[in-house]
C-alpha cells in the first residue's frame, strides 16, 4: 500500500516540475531543423580609390544600441579589435534582437587576394514566428524571430580576416590612405553577411546551377535570401516551373549580369526599381549572387558596402539604404531608413589605378 502511494506521488511530481528540474534538457523546438553555415568572400581590388561613406549613426552618438554582439577574438592584435569592435558597434545600431549575437573573428592567411570570409554559422528551418515555411534562416535571425537562443553556446557568425595582407588601415576615421585597405569597412561588409546577406545558388564546374542543395539528406529549401531572387523579366530564379532545379538553365540565368533582388524594402530604398546583384558571365564562387553589383554601386556610392570587393583608400562605414532594405525583407527590424548625409561624397580627387 504505502509503495504505491510513493508511486503515485513520484508520477504527480513528475508531472509538475520542469524537466530542467528533473536534470532533463527542454525538448527541441517541434520541426527545428538545423544545417552548417557557408561561408562568402570579400577580394582585394588592385585599384585605388579615394571615397568616403561614413556612418550615418557613428557609435556612440545619435543612436542607441539595438542589439548585443559580442565578439571572441582569435590573433587579432589591439588596434585590429578596436577598429573591429567600430565594426560592431554601428551594426548593433542598425539591427534589432534580443537575443545576444555572438561572433568568432580568426585572424589568419587566407587565399590570395582575399581579405576575408564570413557567414552564419548555421542556419534554421522550423523554428517559431519563421516568416516564411520551409526556409534556412541564419541562426542571428532565427534566434532574433524566435526570441530564444536556437543554439546555445555555440557562435552564431564566423568570421576570418587575412593576416598576409601588410596594408591594412586600423583607424576608425575613414581616411584611408591611398595603398591601404579599411579594416573597419572590411568588418562591416563581412558582418552583413553573416547577419543573413547570402544566398544557396551555385554553379560547379560542369556548368550546372542549382540552390538549396546542401546534401547529406538535409531537405532542399531555399535560404531567405534565396527567395528574392529574380531575373530581368522579373521571374523568380526559385520558380522550379521555370528554371529546373539543378539546371543549365539556371546556370544560366546566374550568370546573366541581369539578376536583381525583389524585396519590397528594398526596392523602395533603390528609387523603387530592384537592386541589381552581382551575376558576372563567368561565375565566382564566393562572390557571384550574394552581393551587390560592383559596376551599379561603385566605391563612394552609399550603397556599396555589399559589393564583392573592395578598392584600396576605399572607405564604407554604413550598410547603405539597399542593404537595410534586404534585410527588412529577409525578417530583421532595422532602424528608420536613413537620409543620405551631406557628408557622403567622392573626392574630386578620385584615384584609380588601373
Amino acid at each position: 500500500m504505502l509503495r504505491t502511494v510513493w508511486l503515485k506521488l513520484l508520477i504527480v511530481l513528475a508531472l509538475l516540475l520542469p524537466a530542467a528540474a528533473l536534470g532533463h534538457e527542454r525538448p527541441a523546438t517541434s520541426g527545428l531543423q538545423s544545417l552548417p553555415g557557408r561561408l562568402v568572400v570579400l577580394r582585394a581590388s588592385p585599384h585605388v580609390s579615394l571615397t568616403r561613406v561614413p556612418p550615418r549613426f557613428p557609435p556612440g552618438r545619435a543612436r542607441v544600441q539595438t542589439a548585443t554582439i559580442n565578439v571572441t577574438y582569435t590573433g587579432f592584435s589591439p588596434a585590429a579589435q578596436a577598429a573591429f569592435q567600430y565594426a560592431v558597434d554601428i551594426w548593433s545600431g542598425r539591427i534589432s534582437s534580443s537575443v545576444p549575437i555572438e561572433v568568432r573573428a580568426v585572424w589568419k592567411p587566407l587565399d590570395t587576394g582575399v581579405l576575408g570570409s564570413a557567414g552564419p554559422a548555421t542556419f534554421f528551418s522550423g523554428f517559431p514566428n519563421a516568416p516564411a515555411a520551409n526556409t534556412w534562416y541564419p541562426v542571428a535571425l532565427a534566434n532574433k524571430l524566435a526570441g530564444e537562443d536556437l543554439a546555445p553556446g555555440k557562435e552564431d557568425i564566423d568570421a576570418n580576416f587575412s593576416s598576409v595582407f601588410p596594408n591594412w588601415y586600423f583607424g576608425t576615421d575613414g581616411n584611408t590612405p591611398a595603398g591601404e585597405y579599411d579594416f573597419v569597412t572590411v568588418v562591416l561588409h563581412e558582418l552583413g553577411h553573416g547577419l543573413g546577406f547570402t544566398g544557396s545558388m551555385t554553379v560547379d564546374s560542369q556548368g550546372i546551377g542549382s540552390w538549396g542543395d546542401f546534401g547529406q539528406g538535409v531537405p532542399v529549401r531555399p535560404l531567405a535570401y534565396d527567395r528574392f531572387g529574380i531575373n530581368g523579366n522579373s521571374e523568380l530564379l526559385i520558380d522550379t516551373n521555370l528554371f529546373a532545379n539543378p539546371s543549365a538553365g539556371l546556370a544560366a540565368q546566374l550568370t546573366s549580369q541581369n539578376l536583381f533582388f525583389n524585396g519590397a524594402n528594398a526596392i523602395a530604398a533603390n528609387n523603387n526599381e530592384p537592386p541589381q546583384l552581382y551575376a558576372p558571365a563567368s561565375w565566382e564562387q564566393g562572390s557571384s549572387f550574394s552581393h551587390l553589383d560592383e559596376a551599379t554601386y561603385p566605391a563612394g556610392d552609399p550603397n556599396s558596402l555589399m559589393t564583392p570587393q573592395f578598392d584600396m583608400g576605399e572607405s564604407n562605414h554604413d550598410p547603405g539604404p539597399i542593404t537595410l532594405g534586404i534585410f527588412t525583407d529577409i525578417g530583421w527590424t532595422v532602424g528608420p531608413p536613413p537620409v543620405l548625409s551631406p557628408q557622403v561624397y567622392t573626392p574630386v580627387a578620385l584615384l584609380n589605378a588601373h
